[in-house]
């Protein structure tokens, strides 16, 4: 299984989220998204999670977007579409 991200201009800055345990705590671990990311394989009926989060403080415009496409290894593909905002970097329309 694959998660692709098909947008290369302007893309939306993507971070993998990983739980981790340090030391007696658990917590998020927050990895940069290569535009490639290979997920393990999975048997038919098992259940994983997969989450990301937006760097918004990597976002150079005021809205931007990207492509994700997740492909599995017996053909099946799904497009999921994003978009995010950042306010600070938005101009206003009213003077």
């Amino acid at each position: 299984m694959a998660v692709r991200t098909e947008l290369s201009n302007g893309s939306l800055p993507l971070k993998y989220v990983l739980t981790g345990v340090a030391g007696n705590a658990i917590g998020n671990v927050y990895v940069d998204l290569p535009q490639v990311q290979s997920l393990p394989t999975m048997e038919a009926g098992a259940k994983s999670y997969f989450a990301l989060q937006v760097r918004r403080e990597g976002m150079t415009e005021a809205v931007q977007s990207d492509l994700l496409k997740i492909s599995a290894d017996n053909g099946a593909v799904v497009w999921v579409p994003m978009v995010s905002t950042r306010n600070d970097l938005a101009t206003s329309s009213n003077p």
